[in-house]
């Protein structure tokens, strides 16, 4: 509408008119201010011309939510669908289609669904069997209706071997790092080939002789005061895109010894003392689960049983005073920092100041976050955390329009071809400083694919674009919200008849010839009724030759008679 009335402003003709087609509804306008285009473009005359469904009728598929866009070779990719029904009661089903090598979606799951009116309902899915890769797919509703565009999403997954990830802890490693690699690592489902990371515990006095080569990540377990040189290390391997995770425990010994410039750097703060609440209060209690480390905790929210893991010990840990400093990402009750993240060129530092090393009946164990009864919130933040640091962020599901970046290993290459839904291909360049693409054109919705070089040794790559939630929502606004949004004055039509009228009053102007005509009648009626109210109707019939009740003229003289 601002490009319209834009144009209309440099216009030279003296009517200027707008027509704005509209459906009314909250995609369209929901979180609008209001407009007073009387007020800043008096000169301009708008019409708002309604085309919504009175009756909608409509089968959505309102989100698709990954269990995770990087899953290990072995596993199954989890789908949940949410989806919400306009019209009555029906039973549709809902499937999941992975595209093939040829260019084809194959049909690997359907389950049937009840629609209820106004409800939403969700569908879990579990495709399984993916190759190593990016894998992409879409989930349909089985069948067809009236908005087609809301009747399918597209997604991307990455199915790759293990993340190696090296669990560093004072020796003997097998015990103090073994409830962290255990956490993101279970044995089950290493023996099944299913884990998410490849865990190898080294002692971390020999960390620097261990190979770093192919390593994603790396978490030190109650690390205790490291050489400038390790910490130096561990910065130039973390900026690169990589992740760290430290579970500072009573191993630190004294701040003094710990701190240095080094570890601050890599850290983004240095630890202070150590606090204690012997009286089992304490415990981690983030305020909010915006941030990606707490968002899985989101589907079970307040559920948390956080209190039946105290934390008695924990360093007080103080943030640098620059603006390379770490931020909190969650609190314990006493509102002193329990998490916290440092981003370091590509990667990112994630801190506990409480350690997960200490056995059960350890009489100075700080916490029970990894030993107390079903400890699942620590198995999730180990896991969380982890993925977390070592995340690199690829844009592997967008929204529509929204750009997209993907990281890519190969720098010998100097752009990429993307082919788009629609079988169109254009080239990107690579960012060879940061070893990163970027597509801007993502306005159709659908699974875009990235390659470069042949099959043998090429990239092979790609994304989604999906439209957002409000851009398919036809739910019409009540009149009362119309209202507000369009303004008090504003016209709108929603019949051809009422277009119609609305037109020709802002062109011609009202026809008054019928209103004239109706009136002329009017005055004819009313004359004749005033005037027949004065003349009394006759009581009997006059005799013959009178006429009307005038008197007879007198007789003529005889002698007129006679000439006569």
């Amino acid at each position: 509408m601002s490009e319209g009335l834009r144009l209309l402003e440099s216009a030279t003709l003296p009517r200027r008119e707008m027509y704005v087609f509209t459906d009314c509804s909250r995609g369209a306008w929901a979180g609008t201010a209001p407009l007073d285009i009387a007020g800043s473009h008096p000169d301009v005359s708008v019409l708002y011309v309604d085309v919504g469904a009175e009756m909608r009728r409509n089968f959505a598929i309102d989100a698709v939510e990954l269990g995770s866009e990087v899953i290990s070779a072995g596993m199954p990719a989890t789908v949940t669908v949410s989806a919400s029904r306009a019209g009555p009661d029906a039973n549709r089903a809902i499937a999941v289609e992975m595209l093939g090598p040829n260019g084809g979606y194959v049909r690997r799951a359907i389950k049937p669904v009840a629609w209820k009116e106004g409800a939403v309902t969700q569908v879990s899915f579990e495709v399984s069997g993916l190759e190593p890769g990016i894998r992409q797919g879409r989930v349909v509703i089985d069948g067809s209706d009236d908005l087609e565009a809301d009747d399918v999403r597209f997604f991307t997954v990455e199915v790759g071997r293990p993340a190696r990830v090296l669990v560093a802890a004072p020796a003997p490693p097998e015990r103090a790092g073994r409830f962290v690699a255990q956490a993101i690592a279970p044995a089950a489902l290493r023996k099944s080939g299913k884990s998410r990371f490849d865990v190898e515990l080294v002692d971390v006095s020999k960390l620097d002789a261990a190979s770093w080569d192919g390593v994603a990540g790396i978490v030190l377990v109650d690390p205790p005061p490291l050489q400038a040189r390790t910490w130096d290390l561990l910065g130039q391997w973390v900026s690169g895109g990589r992740g760290l995770v430290v579970w500072l425990g009573p191993g630190a010994g004294d701040a003094a010894r710990f701190n240095s410039d080094a570890s601050e750097r890599v850290l983004g703060g240095s630890i202070v003392r150590v606090w204690r609440s012997p009286d089992g209060g304490n415990f981690i209690a983030p305020a909010a689960l915006e941030h990606p480390v707490l968002a899985a905790f989101r589907r079970v929210g307040d559920a948390v049983p956080w209190q039946d893991f105290p934390v008695e010990r924990h360093w007080e840990f103080v943030p640098a005073a620059d603006a390379d400093a770490a931020m909190p990402v969650a609190t314990y009750r006493n509102g002193l920092p329990a998490i916290l993240e440092h981003r370091i060129g590509a990667g990112a530092v994630i801190t506990f100041t409480t350690p997960a090393s200490q056995a059960a009946g350890d009489p100075d164990a700080w916490n029970t976050l990894a030993t107390g009864f079903e400890p699942w919130p620590f198995v999730m933040l180990a896991n969380e955390s982890l993925r977390h640091a070592i995340d690199t962020a690829d844009d592997l599901n967008v929204v529509a329009g929204r750009p997209a970046v993907l990281h890519v290993e190969r720098r010998d290459l100097p752009a990429v071809f993307v082919r788009t839904p629609a079988g169109e291909d254009f080239p990107a360049a690579i960012d060879q400083a940061r070893g990163t693409i970027t597509v801007t054109a993502t306005q159709l919705p659908g699974n875009y694919v990235v390659r470069a070089g042949g099959e043998a040794g090429g990239l092979a790559t790609g994304f989604s674009a999906n439209l957002d939630a409000s851009a398919t929502d036809s739910a019409r606004l009540d009149d009362e919200l119309v209202r507000t949004v369009l303004g008090p004055a504003a016209r709108i039509a929603r019949t051809e008849r009422e277009l119609v009228r609305d037109v020709n009053l802002e062109r011609v102007g009202a026809e008054l010839s019928g209103w004239l005509l109706l009136l002329a009648a009017a005055a004819v009626a009313a004359d004749w009724a005033v005037a027949n109210r004065f003349y009394a109707p006759r009581s009997e019939p006059a005799p013959p030759g009178a006429a009307g009740g005038f008197p007879e003229p007198p007789p003529l003289p005889a002698a007129v008679e006679a000439a006569g």
